[in-house]
């Protein structure tokens, strides 16, 4: 029974071969033709539009596109801010012009009552930033931050011109100071001469 089943088996691989064989070798059986894969269904096809933008794709373009882009957003904050300041500016101008029109129309008990007001408030508030930094007004302030940064050898180009112009601003207060008290100086000198004169004058008997 074994047996059987062997040689039926056997003769079945044989007769397998010999067909698959003469099937290769007819020649009605061309050479150009493709055995069938069976894994070809595996096969993904590739999209045409994908694999060129893959071949297509330069690292330093992309690079240089994601900088564009970059500039691009930060061009647009800092024109935004601009423009944003500027806004304010216009506000506070015209708000400080508004002001400044019903100042100029209130009668003189409200615009005296205001200025009180105003000194009242530029006092307190020096007095609170003297407590506070050491300085009567954001101007000394910044002036002794600049002086102490030249110090340790931290000025900054801000603080240079700021140290040059107060001490353009100094100059200039020193020397019309000193005009002024020369031009007193001879005033009072003209005024004793003409008054030496008139006493002259008015003594002419004198030796």
């Amino acid at each position: 029974m074994q047996l059987g089943i062997i040689c039926f088996v056997w003769y079945g691989f044989v007769l397998l071969s010999k067909i698959n064989h003469a099937m290769l070798h007819s020649p009605s059986h061309s050479d150009s033709s493709i055995e069938f894969d069976w894994m070809s269904f595996l096969d993904i096809p590739e999209d045409p539009n994908v694999k060129s933008s893959h071949t297509s794709a330069d690292p330093q373009h992309s690079i240089k596109e994601v900088k564009e882009k970059e500039a691009s957003v930060k061009n647009k904050k800092e024109l935004g801010e601009i423009k944003r300041r500027e806004r304010r500016k216009d506000l506070q101008r015209i708000y400080h012009q508004n002001s400044k029109n019903k100042f100029h129309n209130l009668p003189e008990s409200e615009k005296a009552k205001i200025r009180q007001s105003r000194k009242e408030n530029q006092r307190r508030h020096c007095k609170k930033l003297k407590e506070l930094t050491g300085f009567s007004t954001r101007r000394e302030e910044k002036i002794g931050q600049a002086r102490l940064a030249k110090e340790l050898g931290t000025l900054t180009e801000e603080q240079k011109q700021l140290l040059q112009k107060e001490y353009n601003r100094k100059r200039k207060y020193n020397e019309t100071k000193k005009n002024r008290k020369v031009a007193s100086v001879s005033t009072e000198e003209q005024e004793k001469s003409g008054s030496n004169k008139k006493r002259k004058v008015q003594t002419p008997g004198h030796p």
